[in-house]
Order: structure tokens, then C-alpha cells, then sequence
């Protein structure tokens, strides 16, 4: 009941951001990189090792800014990725 009536508030409420909009494009992308099987492995085996992280003071913190680094950063990867498209899209006509 609670998600309906969120849902309704913010059905009727209208934002617009470019920042925001921008981000929001690239959510599929960070999906997509962070769902690719090595991607998956890679940064929690080797990179940030979590059984050390869980030892240390402000532990759910450091996870914290490591998932919004990752995030940033599969998020840089897709702007670059869309300025290249752009790029050869008008090289192309």
C-alpha cells in the first residue's frame, strides 16, 4: 500500500534535470558491464576484497564509495562510449 501511494505521489510530480537525465541514460550501461560475468568476479576477488573490508572501522561506508566508484566509473565508460558513437555518427554524414 505504501508503494502504490508513492507511486501516485510521484506519478503526478514532474523533474527535469539534464545531470540527472544524463545519469539516467546510462543506468542500462552500468547494468550491463556490471552483469558481464568477469566484471562480476573481477572486482570483488582481486580488486576490493570484502573479507578484509568487514574487519575495518566504517566498513559499510568504504562499500559505500567503492559502489558509487564503480557506478561513476561504468558511467564515465558509457559517455565515452556515446561520444564515440556520436563522433563517427556525424564523421559518417
Amino acid at each position: 500500500m505504501i508503494g502504490f501511494g508513492m507511486f501516485l505521489l510521484f506519478d503526478r510530480v514532474t523533474f527535469n534535470s539534464r545531470i540527472i537525465n544524463r545519469i539516467a541514460q546510462s543506468a542500462f550501461a552500468v547494468y550491463s558491464i556490471t552483469d558481464y560475468a568477469t566484471s562480476k568476479e573481477l572486482p570483488w576477488s582481486q580488486l576490493f576484497n570484502l573479507k578484509n573490508l568487514y574487519q575495518q572501522p566504517f566498513a559499510i561506508l568504504r562499500i559505500l564509495s567503492i559502489l558509487l566508484a564503480i557506478y561513476a566509473a561504468c558511467t564515465l565508460l558509457d559517455f565515452i562510449r556515446q561520444a564515440l558513437f556520436a563522433a563517427n555518427h556525424r564523421l559518417a554524414t
